[in-house]
């Protein structure tokens, strides 16, 4: 096998089909789907997790914030333009930061 190759196999997202995706955990990197302009978006990291199901996330170019945990992922989508289903009465964004 080929350094490149190796190389480009160390990058790809660890998924075993049929075995749940990493646990949502502080430091973990992860995406978190945006409404508009209905994309994942990547370089995000879950900086806490809390009871209510609600998840605080940090990006370089974003304020930190705490979302609705059905918006966030630990692996990269298949199809960075194919959402989650959204619950009924969803909540997107509680607040732009969140202190436990």
């Amino acid at each position: 096998m080929s350094d490149s190759l190796l190389t480009l196999d160390l990058l790809a997202p660890v998924t075993t089909p049929g075995k749940p995706p990493p646990p949502l955990e502080p430091g973990r990197r992860c995406w978190l789907w945006f409404r508009e302009p209905g994309e994942w978006r990547s370089e995000f990291y879950v900086r806490a997790v809390h009871s209510d199901g609600m998840v605080t996330v940090d990006h370089h170019q974003h304020w930190p914030a705490t979302v609705a945990g059905w918006r966030v992922r630990t692996t990269a989508p298949a199809d960075p333009r194919r959402g989650p289903v959204p619950p009924r009465n969803a909540v997107w964004l509680i607040q732009p930061t969140r202190k436990d």
